[in-house]
């Protein structure tokens, strides 16, 4: 009797290039997840710290938001409230750990009204990104977007009177 066989059968080593590749893929989607992990722990790991001091040694009660900003040291921006319910801004030097600047938002342009104020003046803009910074002593709203000549900006706005402190462009930007 003879032994029949399929009409198709896949060599061997086909087999083991296959297997090699699927077990790649999977190594690779797997290590990616794991540095993605690592990152972002790290990024975020020192704001409960951040949020703790400031709950300790300052008037904020509430902790709304905390943020990062890298200017010329690198900060803890954190957006809470008074007893009184008082939208507070501080700043937190991770650089020098003591230092600790304390802002009333009451007393400065809203996030908002900056926004809408740039928007007028940039109406083909795409806004990327807003964020709290600080230069010295003077708080600042960071404004990232793509520009009517397509390059990333960077716009720093005083939050005392919404006036430009400074602006980045950069013309070889592929967002695309």
């Amino acid at each position: 009797m003879k032994q029949q066989s399929l009409q198709f059968t896949v060599p061997n080593w086909l087999k083991w290039v296959l297997i090699g590749v699927i077990l790649l893929v999977f190594s690779g989607i797997g290590y990616s997840i794991y540095i993605y992990q690592t990152i972002e722990k790290n990024r975020t790991e020192t704001f409960a710290t951040s949020e703790q001091q400031i709950l300790n040694e300052t008037e904020i009660t509430k902790v709304n938001a905390i943020t990062r900003y890298h200017g010329e040291s690198y900060y803890h921006v954190i957006n809470g409230q008074n007893v009184d319910g008082e939208e507070l801004l501080a700043y937190v030097n991770k650089s020098n750990e003591d230092e600790v600047q304390i802002f009333q938002t009451d007393q400065y342009m809203s996030l908002e009204s900056l926004e809408k104020q740039w928007l007028n003046t940039c109406q083909s803009c795409e806004l990327l990104e807003s964020q709290y910074g600080i230069r010295g002593n003077i708080p600042l709203l960071e404004l990232t977007y793509i520009d009517e000549n397509d390059r990333l900006t960077y716009t720093y706005f005083r939050l005392k009177d919404g006036t430009i402190d400074s602006r980045v462009s950069f013309s070889s930007y592929n967002y695309k």
